[in-house]
């Protein structure tokens, strides 16, 4: 079976709808920021949202990489603290909205990065296929750009805590977190120089900048990436290797289609328990969502139970797996990797969102 983290999303996904207890806190702080949630329903639902997703991410990481889990709550806490900004400006309200916004983007793009699959499309290509030209291309790229210096900066720290920790066990000298110190200040350095090199020979017309702004994507992407390895014990992603749990996910989609479920059905979660159980959340067309739990004995289907805990938390859409008859899910913002079972023979879609 993929290691996964058990609770991947079955047991985090975030209702939006806005909490009494955030409601009644938020009129008691005595803060700029809180008073304006408080006086905006908009707000209030914003900041529900973006407070569920982030919790529900830290929530997700701590089981396994309790390091990412405390990077990600203090970066929240950080950005709570700066919405405060917003205070001098002469739309407040609309600034602070602008900014739940531009949040709710960075959480999804953040459990991409963090909790999987990591695919991300060329930022140019998903940005200039949103976009209504190059000046709408260009803040799509900067939006871009922002979270996954966010996501690195997150990272970064887990990282070097992880680190540190390490040496403080083996009783080294440190030279690890020195080392990674040392490549964490050159990198900018080195992926700016590159992204410029490669921006000039697009010479001087308007697309220059957005080349170089998606090189720089690109490249902190990358880098993210490479960095992750530091934290062995962060759990593989469902779609990691479909083909090793094709044959529980194949029993509750054909238990899901003799229950004439709103087709075309597809997989949007998988999770495996140490007792042996495993369970696939199944998704209709319409969005509704089942979780199909299998038996570590026989592996007969042992519940087939709807999803009642609200809209999909922000990594649970992310991809989706569906079979070579249902085919692959036919939606703006996706690529499909197609998959193959053990035999070798062509056996469904992976679909991936990357805008």
């Amino acid at each position: 079976m993929i290691r996964t983290a058990a609770a991947f999303s079955l047991a985090v996904l975030i209702s939006t709808c806005p909490s009494r207890a955030q409601t009644d806190t938020c009129n008691t702080t005595g803060l700029w920021v809180d008073s304006v949630v408080c006086d905006s329903e908009i707000l209030i639902q914003l900041d529900s949202e973006v407070t569920g997703r982030f919790d529900g991410l830290a929530a997700r990481l701590k089981a396994t990489t309790p390091e990412l889990a405390s990077a990600v709550t203090a970066d929240q806490a950080a950005w709570r603290t700066d919405r405060a900004v917003c205070k001098k400006q002469k739309l407040p309200q609309q600034c602070m909205e602008w900014r739940y916004y531009a949040r709710n983007e960075t959480a999804a793009y953040l459990a991409n990065l963090l909790t999987g699959p990591r695919r991300f499309g060329d930022p140019l290509q998903v940005c200039w296929q949103k976009a209504e030209g190059e000046r709408d291309a260009q803040k799509c790229l900067d939006r871009r750009l922002s979270d996954i210096r966010t996501g690195l900066g997150i990272i970064a720290v887990a990282v070097r805590t992880a680190l540190v920790k390490r040496d403080a066990e083996t009783g080294s000298a440190g030279d690890a977190v020195s080392s990674f110190d040392a490549a964490q200040r050159t990198f900018p350095l080195h992926a700016n120089a590159a992204c410029l090199s490669e921006a000039a020979a697009l010479g001087q017309g308007p697309g220059r900048m957005l080349g170089q702004t998606a090189c720089a994507i690109s490249a902190w992407q990358a880098r993210a990436k490479d960095i992750l390895r530091f934290l062995p014990d962060l759990p593989a992603h469902w779609s990691s290797d479909v083909r090793l749990v094709q044959d529980d996910i194949a029993k509750c989609l054909d238990h899901g289609r003799g229950l004439k479920l709103g087709g075309p059905i597809r997989v949007s979660g998988f999770a495996a328990t140490a007792d042996g159980r495993s369970t696939t959340r199944v998704t209709e067309q319409s969005g509704a969502r089942h979780d199909c739990t299998l038996s570590g004995q026989d592996r007969s289907v042992e519940s087939f139970a709807a999803v009642t805990d609200g809209t999909p938390g922000s990594s649970e859409n992310l991809v989706f797996y569906s079979t070579v008859a249902d085919g692959p899910v036919a939606q703006e913002c996706f690529v499909h990797d197609r998959v193959f079972d053990r035999s070798g023979a062509h056996s469904g879609w992976l679909s991936f969102r990357i805008c």
